[in-house]
């Protein structure tokens, strides 16, 4: 997660730069979390899962920061009022992240990926939504201390930006199966999930209107954003209306049809990695990466992706060769590995059914492992 949360500074140097004319997310998120972390361990929880949902959200479903005029988080927090235009994001880390359009794709094809997908964020994200509540919920209706009952409010707040953009990862889904396809019931679906995400986003601003007001600092405040959230919430219930008008009234016959489902049981468990990482190796001589995967249903296939430290530099790609008890081999060329270079992998995983994934896991620590190259 450490590499998501690279994102959050990124974002905040880039809003400061601006001036922007509306207050901006990430700024107020900084301030909530450090006021809650202030108000007491009573909140330890919450904070802990508040941490990490913006800069999942931004690696998932931000616009592309040259669309945005360089913050994805300035007003509209939404990332599109517009369906259209949401389900057009691309995110800020499309190497870890399937986007949207990806999706669709991947959907209608009946293809496979080791990026988390849509509905994976969104389960995450409501995950992470429910654990900030359980810890609100265990504070009583009326916490006592001011500053606590402040800092609970904003926490219930962030619980519903991430309530929000998991219904609205769905939604883009179905709205992308539309555009695909034009198959009316996947734009009924939309229609439908995106009512929900309507209702969220009021319960939203109703938050942000209730509880006392925190301190002042040199952040925004919820009752700062409120009037750009209330507006925000005005031009979401025009796209519910646009969405309304062009699919018209179903009848039962089209809600019957088949349309992508959310996989909500059975097997989607990825392979089990064991891999002991070098922090450095020679040059000159072929780096070897050996990793021991597993599944009960079986391994499909493990990939190699690497290259040079450079952020600029694409992943090159090499299969994994099997060998016995599971383990998994492969060697970037010696040609590649430089003196005074790095190597940065990272390793791709998927199972006999179409349950894949990455390691090292971005839930734990940074996507990648870099090895320095010695002389």
């Amino acid at each position: 997660m450490r590499a998501l949360r690279l994102l959050l500074p990124l974002l905040l140097a880039l809003a400061a730069a601006r001036g922007a004319a509306a207050p901006d997310l990430a700024h107020f998120v900084e301030g909530a979390l450090r006021r809650a972390t202030a108000a007491g361990p009573e909140l330890e929880a919450a904070v802990v899962a508040a941490r990490p949902i913006l800069p999942r959200i931004a690696a998932a479903s931000s616009p592309a920061i040259p669309e945005a005029a360089g913050n994805p988080w300035l007003s509209p927090h939404s990332f599109g009022a517009g369906i259209a235009d949401y389900a057009r994001n691309s995110g800020g880390d499309a190497l870890h992240f399937e986007t949207f359009i990806e999706a669709a794709r991947r959907i209608v094809a009946k293809g496979q990926t080791c990026k988390r997908t849509p509905d994976g964020t969104s389960r995450w994200l409501d995950g992470q939504a429910a654990r900030i509540e359980a810890a609100l919920a265990a504070l009583g209706p009326t916490p006592a201390r001011p500053a606590l009952a402040a800092a609970a409010a904003d926490l219930r707040v962030i619980a519903l930006f991430a309530r929000f953009h998991a219904r609205r990862q769905i939604t883009a889904v179905h709205y992308n199966l539309f555009r695909r396809q034009l198959k009316l019931t996947e734009l009924i679906a939309a229609t439908f999930q995106e009512r929900d995400t309507l209702k969220v986003w009021t319960d939203l601003v109703e938050a942000a209107a209730a509880g006392p007001e925190p301190v002042r600092d040199d952040t925004p405040s919820r009752r700062d954003l409120l009037p750009h959230w209330r507006e925000e919430l005005r031009r979401l219930a025009s796209n519910v209306k646009d969405l309304e008008d062009q699919c018209c009234p179903p009848d039962e016959s089209l809600k019957l049809d088949d349309i992508w489902q959310q996989a909500l049981d059975g097997d989607r468990t990825p392979p089990t990695v064991e891999h002991t990482a070098p922090a450095t190796a020679p040059a000159g001589q072929p780096l070897r990466i050996a990793a021991r995967v597993a599944d009960p249903a079986g391994v499909q296939y493990v990939r190699l992706r690497f290259r040079r430290g450079a952020a600029t530099t694409q992943f090159a790609m090499l299969d994994m060769s099997t060998g016995p008890d599971g383990l998994h081999q492969a060697a970037v060329p010696a040609g590649f590995v430089l003196a005074g270079q790095e190597i940065v992998y990272f390793l791709e995983v998927m199972d006999k059914r179409g349950n894949g994934t990455h390691w090292p896991d971005l839930d734990q620590g940074t996507p990648h492992h870099t090895v320095r190259i010695q002389p």
